[in-house]
This record gives structure tokens, C-alpha cells and sequence, in this order.
């Protein structure tokens, strides 16, 4: 991202103020200057202007406009402060004064001429008014303005409906249809894009760069420098391929150690790790003054003194050993060097089997895209990189490789899947062809349950429980009604060429949040598409603590938790598609489970007695037992 510079305008005239708009205003910009503190990017230039004020402050003298900051970067935040206390706090102008916008563009123009000259950057002049016709620029006025201000206008209607007006209306929509890239938008927009959590783009890292080997003897590409070239070896196909993350979790806020200095600021320190070891004292003492060495122990104590001794030990006294058994081992440096495992980067296929026999819950790790590699590679490697994903993904198979990420990493054993995608960004007759790595556990990976059987039960005795085949039949309609009525099929799916965009559509020349043209597919409500629900409601925290702290200067003890917003609760909230009948159907289900319960209780109550019976039934006569029990005369 180049730098920018952007110029806020803010109509503070009777009616923006009376009517309550202002405060939409500053919850927007607010947020935005919160981003700009938190990035702290020196090249994103911002000032402040308030129009129709009753003061007048600017290197012009121009009436009724107020500057409240020249350009500033990067912002901190006593400058957002400043801001916000200066827009809460400034008194309107009368309603008899005439509208004093046009010469503020004029002045903004200007200032960011005369400021930043012809350095290449991102001009924009954002403003937020509710008189869309109050303009009072011709057209010629308007070319000329456009002429001189290289760069954009981006309008905010604060009206409380969206107001449609053509350009024999309005000179405001004159302006935005004639300077390029400029844009219309409404402050409830606005107030959305922010309202609603949005992912964070990540950039693709390359991860991994090797050889994709089909038939090679693993032996002969032990070692770096083999004499054996895998490209020209005759028994394998070799290809440089390259990977890059697919799926990687993301991990909730951490906190870090910080220091804080005597004028209230915090920054970051240094740990250094000191070795030592406690003995207690008892056993520097003879066994003769353990009575003398306990009444020292207890005022000791009092005094604070510490019950054990502290012996500081070095740092060339320290040393790693692997656990063997109930002792440690330290292993000599030779066989320290041929203790792991020596390996270089490489993908070797090991062979195919069928998609269905591949369980679903090996599927679990970090997902990787394994692509051709075409910044080190041939076309050689693409062709045949294609004809084997597309002979993979024509007979429903998956590869079986073994995988070194980087060198002297850990062997992984990974399942390649076949994966073809159209994107609007390319040819659809030449799909992207890629492969999806996933690790398989190893054995030692594996855990084995016993699980309780569903079907055919029996007791502990091993009689079989008899169930009434009627009640269950009841059971399964029931349930097979309740999971309809919460099927989430009918939701509209994003496909992956329609979700994601490439980096060169994602990247954005401003740190404005403003509503982007895919906002739409972004709120389909497609099931497999989730948002990490901890980490915006954990940054939804630190901006309500931020705002409070900083701008309404509340010491932290009356600080209101946010609550969690709509948008992200119903993410995660039960999909219902007829609620009466969900709740019909569920009330019925559970009158039949808590039935079936009580009856399997009764009934095992009732086994259990019978058992008893029957194991006192099945024993000895009585006459035997007192015989057995009779003392010899």
C-alpha cells in the first residue's frame, strides 16, 4: 500500500447537529483513527475540517471553516482525542448563514497541493454532509477543481434515508461523476462496514519448494549431493513444485510483558534466564542442633529469611538430555549430530488408493495447495504437474507421499488430494490444477476406543435387552423430522472463485473502510463459511475499553463489556427453518426419550431382581447349607 493522504470534511451546520448526525460521524472516524493509531504508518497523511463552525481557524482566514489538525502522521492517540473533543464539542452555526462547502474543498485542495507537491501518493478528500444540493459550484468550476485536485472526492450522504439525485440536481453528483475513482456512499453503510467483523487478508507465504518425485528410490536422494540426478533419473518422474498454506489456525489475543514507565507509557523488555539451585539447610547441620536450627527456621521466617540456601550456577553447567526410562541421557556431540533424522526438501509419492478409503478424521491437520512451481520451474513441470492431478481427479484417487517440508525437518506421511479450480481471473478452459496436502497420523498418532453399541445391547450378564420396536420406529421419525427441520442445505454456498479474490484484487489503495463491491458475497450465509468468533469479539473489547479510556476518561472501573454482535451470534445460533415446528417436534422427541428412559430404568430395575432371584433360585437347598454349616458332635 502507497502512502495517502486523506482530508475529512464535516459539515457541523444546524441541521447535522440538531438531528443527531454528528454522532454517527464520529463513530465512524473513530474507528478509522483507531486503525490509523494502531498501524502507525508514517506515510498516512490526515487533517480535519469543520465546516459551517462558528469559529473560523485556517491558514486562509476563509469564514466558518475550522481546521482542527493539519496533516498529521502517523496518528497517536492524544491526536484522536484532540479530534473527537473538538467535533463533540463545537458549536453549530446559525440556520441563516449561507453553506460554506465549496470554499472549504477549495481550501482542502490547496492545502494538500501546497503540502505534498507531486509525490506520488493517494489524494482523497472525504465529506460528510446531509445537503446534498447546497453545492454552489458550476460546471466549469467543477472541471477546473477537478484539474487542479489530483485525486478522488468520496461523498457520505448523513441523511436519514439515501437520497437518489441526478446530475441536474446536484453539483455534488456532478463532482463524483467527473473526478475519477470518486465515490457516493451513506452513512448507514458506513456504520455496517464497520458493525461487521471482517476477515483480515493474508498474503500467501511460500512454505515449501522441492522436487514432487514419482517413482524414485528413495535411497538415492538421501544425501544433498547424489551423484543420481532425479530429473534425468529413467525410473521416476521428477517435478519442482511449491506449496502454500490452504488453512492455518489462527490463535486469540496474547498478552506480553511490558513495563510501565513513570509517564504512563509501556514498552516492551528483555528476559534473561538465570540458573540456580535451592538446598535446604536442614542438611548443611548436624542431627545435634535440629532443635536450635528449627527455632532459627521459624524467626527466620518472620524476618524473611528463605529456609534453603542459593547456589548460582553457570550457564556452561547446563546441558539438554533426552529421558530414558526413570534417567537422563546426554548424548556425546558425534552421536548428538546422528540423532535426528537427515533429510532434504522433497515430496515422494509412495502410491494411490481410492478417495472412499481414505477415513475422514485422518483429514484434521493444516491443509497445504502444492502447485507447479513456476518461478523455478519449466514447462515441462506444469504439463506434467497438470496430467497428474488431472489422471488423479479422473479416477478418484488420492496419493500417498512422503514429505520433508525443509531440511533436517521430521518425515510426515500426507495424503494428496486432486483439486481444480476455475477462477474469473483466468482462461476457464485452463483451470488452475493443485494438490491439497493433508498429514495422516501416524500409528503412533492413533487413539482406540471402545464404543458403547448402539444396536443389539446387552446387559453386563450378557442377556439381551429387549427394545419395543414400535417406540423406536417413533424415535427415528421424530429425529429424521427435527434434523429437516435444521437443514442448512437450502442456505445459499459460496463458491471458492466467488469467496476468494486474488492478492491483486484484494489489495486496497486506502485504509478507509469503505463498503467494498463484494460486500455481498461476503454476508452469504453459507455454512462452511465462519469467523473466528474469539478474535473479534476480543478486539471488540480492547476498541470499547480504547474508547472509553481514551476518549470518555474513565478510569477502567466503569468500563461496559460489549456484547456479542448480532451478526456473529447468529453464526453460531441453531438454524431453524420452521421454528413452530421445530419446537413441536422437539417437545414431542423428548417426551418419547424421557419415556424410553424411564422405561429402560423399570426394566432394568426389574432385571436386576430377577437375576437376584434367579441366582439365589439356582444355589444349593437350604437343608445342605445348614448341614454344611452343622458343628462334628
Amino acid at each position: 500500500m502507497s502512502a495517502e493522504c486523506t482530508s475529512f470534511i464535516i459539515d457541523v451546520s444546524n441541521s447535522m447537529v440538531s438531528n443527531y448526525r454528528i454522532d454517527n460521524i464520529i463513530s465512524y472516524l473513530e474507528y478509522v483513527f483507531f486503525d490509523k493509531v494502531k498501524k502507525s504508518r508514517k506515510t498516512d497523511y490526515i487533517s480535519v475540517y469543520l465546516c459551517n463552525s462558528k469559529e473560523t481557524n485556517n491558514f486562509m482566514g476563509i469564514e466558518y471553516v475550522y481546521q482542527v489538525c493539519e496533516f498529521i502522521a502517523p496518528m497517536t492517540s492524544i491526536d484522536l482525542c484532540n479530534i473527537s473533543h473538538y467535533i463533540r464539542n463545537m458549536p453549530p452555526m446559525d440556520e441563516n448563514l449561507e453553506n460554506n462547502m465549496d470554499k472549504n474543498l477549495l481550501l482542502s485542495s490547496l492545502e494538500i497541493k501546497d503540502k505534498f507537491g507531486k509525490t506520488k501518493m493517494d489524494r482523497k478528500i472525504m465529506i460528510f454532509t446531509d445537503d446534498l444540493v447546497g453545492l454552489n459550484l458550476q460546471e466549469d468550476e467543477i472541471n477546473a477543481l477537478v484539474g487542479e485536485f489530483n485525486g478522488r472526492f468520496i461523498l457520505i450522504d448523513c441523511n436519514d434515508e439515501q437520497q437518489d439525485l441526478k446530475e441536474d440536481e446536484s453539483s455534488w453528483i456532478k463532482l463524483i461523476n467527473c473526478a475519477p475513482k470518486s465515490q457516493l456512499f451513506h452513512i448507514n453503510e458506513l456504520l455496517e462496514e464497520i458493525a461487521s467483523p471482517k476477515p483480515a487478508t493474508v498474503k500467501p507465504v511460500r512454505i515449501f519448494t522441492g522436487d514432487l518425485r514419482l517413482g524414485a528410490d528413495i535411497s538415492t536422494i538421501m544425501e544433498e549431493d547424489t551423484e543420481i540426478d532425479p530429473f534425468t533419473d529413467p525410473f521416476s518422474l521428477c517435478m519442482r513444485v511449491e506449496g502454500y498454506p490452504a488453512t492455518k489456525s489462527v490463535t486469540s489475543l496474547s498478552k506480553k510483558t511490558v513495563l510501565k514507565t513513570e509517564d504512563k507509557k509501556y514498552s516492551s523488555i528483555k528476559s534473561i534466564v538465570e540458573y540456580e539451585l535451592h538446598n535446604d539447610k536442614k542438611d548443611t547441620q548436624s542431627k545435634e542442633s535440629d532443635m536450635k536450627e528449627k527455632f532459627k527456621e521459624k524467626e527466620g521466617e518472620k524476618e524473611g529469611e528463605l529456609p534453603y540456601n542459593i547456589i548460582t550456577v553457570s550457564k556452561d553447567y547446563i546441558t539438554k538430555a533426552y529421558r530414558y526410562g526413570s534417567d537422563y541421557a546426554v548424548l556425546p556431540p558425534p552421536l548428538a549430530e546422528k540423532f535426528y533424522y537427515e533429510t532434504i526438501p522433497g515430496l515422494d509419492i509412495r502410491g494411490f488408493v481410492d478417495e472412499s478409503s481414505l477415513p475422514r478424521y485422518y483429514l484434521s491437520s493444516e491443509s497445504v495447495f502444492i502447485l507447479a512451481d513456476t518461478r523455478m520451474g519449466s514447462m515441462a513441470d506444469i504439463f506434467a504437474f497438470g496430467v497428474l492431478v488431472d489422471a488423479m481427479y479422473k479416477n478418484e484417487k488420492v496419493a500417498i507421499a512422503r514429505y520433508v517440508q525443509k531440511k533436517l525437518s521430521d518425515v510426515e506421511m500426507v495424503a494428496l488430494i486432486p483439486l481444480r479450480i476455475s477462477t474469473e481471473n483466468i482462461n476457464a478452459k485452463s483451470d488452475v490444477r493443485a494438490l491439497i496436502l493433508n498429514r495422516i497420523p501416524f500409528a503412533e498418532d492413533m487413539r482406540v476406543s471402545d464404543f458403547p453399541k448402539l444396536v443389539n445391547r446387552r446387559t453386563t450378564s450378557g442377556k439381551s435387552i429387549n427394545v419395543d420396536e414400535d417406540e423406536t420406529i417413533e424415535l427415528d421419525k421424530l429425529m429424521n423430522e427435527f434434523v429437516d427441520s435444521m437443514d442448512m442445505d437450502n442456505l445459499t454456498g459460496v463458491a471458492d472463485d466467488k469467496y476468494y479474490q486474488s492478492i491483486n484484487e484484494v489489495n486496497s489503495d486506502t485504509t478507509l473502510v469503505l463498503p467494498a463491491s463484494r460486500r455481498k458475497v461476503e454476508k452469504e450465509e453459507d455454512p462452511l463459511r465462519m469467523l473466528a468468533i474469539t478474535n473479534h469479539l476480543q478486539v471488540q473489547v480492547l476498541r470499547e475499553y480504547l474508547h472509553q479510556i481514551s476518549l470518555k476518561g474513565d478510569e477502567g472501573l466503569s468500563v461496559n463489556a460489549p456484547t456479542l454482535p448480532r451478526y456473529l451470534a447468529e453464526k453460531i445460533e441453531p438454524h431453524v427453518i420452521d421454528s413452530d415446528r421445530n419446537d413441536r417436534i422437539s417437545t414431542d422427541l423428548m417426551s418419547l426419550a424421557r419415556l424410553a428412559k424411564t422405561d429402560d430404568t423399570e426394566k432394568a430395575a426389574s432385571r436386576a431382581t430377577q437375576e437376584q432371584l434367579e441366582a439365589v433360585a439356582e444355589g444349593p437347598p437350604v437343608e445342605d447349607l445348614l448341614a454344611a454349616g452343622r458343628r462334628n458332635q
